[in-house]
């Protein structure tokens, strides 16, 4: 039985449009057709190996190269498609675009057995049950990825937001002493510690001195956050907030939206599967979206409380003492107690043991006997009591202070609800625009004539004009079609489309207004 040769279809390159990588590893050119003279053709396009099986080398490892990418921000602000009423929906987007992994597109037909149809009862029954009801017919696909991704003001506002947080912490933090209220604070504070200790009328405090105050900080670990890319647990939506893109990936998004009947990604859906026409799936964006927003602040504001724990504190005060030998003589300045500080933010809250230090430091030239007072005399277990008092407080006291001056570093999720907020709503918006309303279409496993599954695509269905003629089979892994509802004047793009038939034998062949006249 004669059989016609197989046309295995492929996509050129539209500039602006859609880009296809010139590494033929992707699959661009691969095409594959045999028709043999007992009745069996087999004709592949895309990721397909010599013998024109799909190439499934790499389905293991999911390392699948990237195809192509369909620039829609382009096709859909086109004058070509006119005025379609999309200014709302694709306010504060740009660069929207449909990114491809590998596809293929397989059709085989033992010709003989659809003329015949089913030699036995077994292979009647396979044929009913099997996706194609014409015998002998097989279609087969694989599609690795079809991904979506744009930029948008509202996710880079989200950068925008934390770096201005972070710049509030790091200026605060580095120039802590000049800070309104710091030094008055931490001075007034150490006075009330040291209040009430003295009850000798031979001794008394003078002034109380902040003399340097400095801090650290190390914002590197929360800037590389802000600055990473983060995703969901599901690995459903990808954000780069520092440049304001977001990626959606399709084969997760299924899963994610049926757990319990998609478990191949992409592959092994039923005929003319329109991905993401139905609004479960917007409910599964929006739940993954949320959840990776609020897990990504959270660890955000995790790294920035430690960041600000771990703030090195440097500093120094004085404790002016005045003594006198008799209470009928005057007081005067002995001395001070000389204080340093050194530890983290965190440390110096709980007056961690070792923080701080202080020692006693007399003027040179005072009376032996006033020093035997202050060192040996009645006046030493005072001095004493100041000591441990100083060194068991001063650092609650700065570290009370510092944390007072500090901006708010927590319930980020909370304080950025206004930023994720709107990025919610452009994804629904955006989504709904285009998806819910039918304006873009992802179908996988494009089929003509199916036995299954969703309808043809409209350019495949009978009567059009652009329909494949009687007997001829394809299968596309992905078709996106935009403004399908414009008939001709829409936009359809087939990767990893391949077709099989009509079968033709000699008599067949010679029969008039056949489609097989020609051969």
């Amino acid at each position: 039985m004669e059989r016609r040769r197989v046309g295995a279809r492929r996509r050129g390159r539209h500039r602006g449009l859609l880009e296809l990588l010139a590494d033929n590893s992707t699959g661009v050119v691969g095409q594959f057709g045999q028709a043999r003279t007992d009745g069996l053709a087999h004709g592949a396009a895309g990721y397909v190996t010599d013998s024109g099986g799909i190439d499934l080398a790499d389905a293991q490892t999911g390392q699948y190269p990237h195809l192509a990418t369909l620039k829609l921000s382009n096709l859909l602000n086109s004058p070509l498609l006119g005025n379609v009423g999309l200014g709302n929906t694709l306010s504060d987007v740009s660069d929207l675009e449909v990114e491809v992994g590998a596809v293929a597109g397989e059709a085989e037909l033992e010709a003989c057995a659809e003329a015949w149809g089913a030699e036995t009862a077994q292979q009647a029954v396979a044929a009913s049950t099997a996706e194609d009801i014409v015998a002998g017919l097989e279609r087969r696909y694989l599609a690795a990825s079809a991904d979506l991704t744009f930029t948008s003001l509202a996710a880079g506002a989200l950068a925008e937001g934390l770096d201005t947080l972070l710049g509030q912490v790091q200026s605060v933090t580095s120039g802590l002493i000049g800070q309104n209220g710091v030094k008055a604070g931490v001075e007034s504070g150490v006075a009330a510690l040291l209040n009430g200790l003295i009850s000798t009328p031979l001794l008394s405090l003078g002034s109380i001195t902040l003399n340097t105050l400095t801090a650290t900080i190390d914002l590197a670990p929360t800037r590389a956050l802000v600055n990473t890319p983060f995703s969901d647990s599901g690995g459903v939506v990808a954000i780069d907030a520092r440049h304001g893109t977001v990626l959606i990936d399709t084969s997760a998004l299924l899963q994610q939206a049926y757990p319990e009947g998609v478990g191949e990604g992409l592959n092994g859906l039923p005929p003319n599967t329109n991905l993401l026409a139905d609004p479960a799936i917007l409910t599964a964006l929006t739940q993954s979206l949320t959840t990776a927003l609020t897990e990504w602040l959270g660890h955000i504001e995790t790294s920035l409380v430690s960041a600000v724990d771990r703030i090195q504190i440097s500093s120094t005060l004085s404790v002016n003492l005045r003594a006198r030998l008799l209470s009928i003589t005057p007081f005067i300045d002995v001395g001070h107690i000389a204080v340093t500080v050194s530890g983290t933010l965190a440390d110096l809250r709980v007056n961690t043991p070792g923080t701080v230090t202080a020692e006693l430091q007399l003027l040179g030239g005072l009376l032996s006997g006033l020093t035997d007072l202050l060192t040996k005399g009645v006046l030493k277990p005072v001095i004493d009591l100041l000591l441990v008092t100083l060194v068991g407080g001063t650092g609650g006291v700065i570290g009370g202070v510092v944390t007072g001056v500090l901006p708010a570093v927590t319930a980020l999720p909370t304080r950025f609800a206004g930023v994720t907020g709107t990025l919610l709503s452009l994804v629904s918006r955006l989504y709904t625009g285009l998806f819910l309303s039918n304006i873009v279409t992802i179908t996988v496993n494009a089929q003509n004539a199916p036995a299954s599954g969703g309808p043809p695509p409209p350019d495949w269905a009978p009567g059009q004009p652009t329909a494949p003629p009687a007997g001829r089979y394809e299968v596309a892994a992905i078709r996106v079609g935009v403004l399908d509802g414009l008939g001709p004047n829409g936009v359809r793009l087939y990767l990893g489309r391949a077709s099989v038939g009509p079968g033709c034998s000699a008599a067949r062949a010679a029969q008039p207004g056949s489609p097989c006249a020609a051969y």
